[in-house]
């Protein structure tokens, strides 16, 4: 009892050291590009029961950043007058900002509470992770796993932001959880756990869709492996557990996801629903699927179903239509298969990386101790890997072959699972050590697990607070926006911090170029002078015609984006050496 309280002490310290680092982090951030029509959006559907803004996104991330809204003090009253709200067609960007800089008193204190929730979730994902590495493999497996998950510094940047990103990572992985414990037990409570948890998960992000057939091949799966049957029954074991599962999809969807969607489309009008229904698929390809949308748009019972499913459309074509994105010196609309893996390789730190090898390493040298002459007992044997593999692979091969290529934050579902199998690795390396007494094997292993941990936690403290920033060693800072940005880098977070340098700094005016929705003027009141790639064609016309002394500033992502455009960029720009780099995002010349 005594060691279960000091474990359970020293996971307490771990992450609530991990929150206050989240915390403090996002302190000083202005908010990010998604977070403005994700916070409106939220706001109107709490307060209006109205899903006509950003219905791209499933709503769960939204109603939980907008919520701490509602116990602010202020008048809405012309915020649902404005146009961004009567008659824009999913004017969620404009109405984003009226909420939050031209409704709300204090901006910054909304900036700070939305992300409060997401903060309380990180929390339940580091605990989760923990539990479920230390239950299966062992003590040590759980606190690595605690370890790298609650001080990665892309899981902290990613925790704080009211985005879907992170809580579909946190579905999935709570999802699949109860999924297995419904499978080793097939109770109610477990049944009604299971519905919970996938509910959450397809209310968090369209993506996660993905878990249905997933469930449904890993349920038939675990029915062939089960011991003491024939073939014959085995099939039909596997063909039961897949019946159940998906009943489970359908009531999940029976009543949490048409609920939901029925709460939150109330009050939204039945022709306008209809009008943005049509214009929002105007692009959709001529087929059943198209026509069943518009259909289903007026129809009182399924229009609920309608607008979930139209969501789901307008992802699915963004997925495949791309957006465009810098990647190594390229700009392009189109996906590169080397994506994610680089991005993945790069922002991750070494620390882990030389815990992934030393866990391929030891899966190696015990690679011909498999009996791979009996795939179904093997599978049955260690199914909670096959389980976690099987999604890994069936995530990276959608995610490599899609065009959207605007941020590692698409992959943060395989990270728990990543995490939790090379963390259950290493806790097997110490018991094999140990069974076999290699004292100086041990002691040596355990002082490398010690200083790759020790590295790991460093390299977190030297990016803090600019954790969505980071880079490895293998790339050097001041060139990480020669790889990528966008929300790999760069996704409007440090508005807050220009505008308190330039007072520190008793700057006037600047030129700004800023990428993000957070609005200059509530940060940089009457300092900012507002340009674009096209301003000016080079830096004689930029000496000659600014009215900012000299100063010029421009975020990452516009700075190289804008070489797309052969006569209108920044090419002027980039062989100059900024004075100042304002959280690794803002560049700031003078000339």
């Amino acid at each position: 009892m005594k060691t279960q309280i000091q474990r359970a002490l020293i996971a307490s310290a771990i992450i609530i050291l991990s929150l206050i680092l989240s915390i403090g982090s996002f302190w000083q951030d202005s908010l990010i590009v998604d977070e403005v029509p994700h916070i409106g959006a939220g706001y109107s559907y709490l307060t209006k029961l109205d899903y006509r803004l950003n219905p791209e996104h499933p709503p769960l991330a939204k109603l939980i950043g907008a919520t701490p809204l509602l116990f602010l003090n202020f008048d809405d009253a012309g915020l649902f007058q404005s146009a961004s709200w009567t008659e824009a067609l999913n004017g969620q960007w404009e109405f984003g900002r009226q909420l939050l800089f031209g409704t709300i008193t204090d901006s910054q204190q909304a900036t700070r509470s939305v992300k409060f929730p997401f903060v309380g979730i990180f929390a339940l994902a580091s605990l989760l992770i923990f539990s479920w590495t230390k239950n299966h493999y062992g003590t040590i497996g759980g606190f690595i796993a605690l370890i790298i998950f609650a001080f990665s510094p892309t899981i902290i940047a990613h925790s704080r932001f009211v985005a879907t990103d992170f809580l579909a990572m946190f579905g999935v992985t709570l999802a699949s959880f109860l999924f297995l414990r419904f499978l080793h037990h097939q109770t109610r409570k477990n049944a009604l756990g299971l519905i919970l948890g996938l509910g959450f998960a397809l209310l968090a992000k369209f993506s996660t869709i993905l878990l249905i057939p997933f469930f449904i091949i890993s349920a038939f799966i675990f029915g062939l492996t089960q011991s003491g049957l024939l073939l014959k029954q085995k099939i039909i074991r596997g063909a039961n557990l897949t019946g159940k599962t998906i009943l489970i999809i359908f009531v999940t969807f029976l009543i949490i996801i048409w609920p939901t969607y029925l709460v939150l489309t109330k009050n939204y009008p039945l022709e306008r629903q209809v009008s943005d229904t049509t214009s929002l698929t105007q692009s959709f390809p001529d087929n059943a699927p198209k026509n069943i949308l518009r259909w289903a748009s007026d129809k009182s019972g399924l229009r609920a179903l309608g607008h979930y499913a139209l969501g789901l459309g307008l992802t699915l074509q963004r997925s495949e239509g791309g957006n465009t994105a810098f990647f190594l010196g390229d700009i392009t609309q189109d996906g590169r298969k080397s994506y994610f893996p680089i991005v993945y390789l790069v922002k991750e730190p070494l620390a882990w990386w030389a815990l992934v090898i030393s866990a391929l390493i030891f899966i190696g040298l015990r690679a011909d101790r498999a009996n791979y002459r009996r795939p179904l007992k093997l599978i049955r044997e260690n199914f909670l890997e096959f389980f976690m593999l099987l999604w890994l692979a069936l995530y990276w091969f959608i995610s490599i072959r899609s065009n959207l290529n605007i941020g590692l934050r698409h992959i943060l579902p395989i990270y728990p699972f990543t995490i939790i199998l090379v963390a259950g690795q290493i806790d097997k390396i110490f018991k094999h050590l140990k069974q076999y007494h290699y004292k100086k094997g041990l002691a040596g292993f355990s002082l490398f697990i010690v200083g790759l941990l020790g590295w790991y936690f460093y390299e977190n403290h030297s990016i803090y607070p600019y954790y969505l920033t980071y880079f490895n060693e293998t790339v050097p800072q001041e060139n990480a926006h020669e790889i990528v940005v966008d929300s790999n880098l760069d996704w409007g977070q440090d508005l807050k911090r220009l505008g308190d340098w330039l007072i520190e700094n008793d700057i006037k005016k600047i030129d700004l170029d800023y990428f993000g929705w957070a609005d200059p003027e509530y940060y940089l009141p009457g300092r900012r002078i507002w340009i674009n790639s096209g301003t000016y064609r080079n830096l004689v016309d930029f000496k000659n015609h600014n009215q900012s002394e000299g100063w010029i500033g421009v975020s990452a992502t516009f700075l190289v984006n804008s070489l797309a455009d052969p006569e209108q960029n920044y090419g002027w720009l980039l062989n100059q050496e900024p004075v100042e780099r304002i959280g690794n995002s803002i560049f700031i010349y003078k000339f």
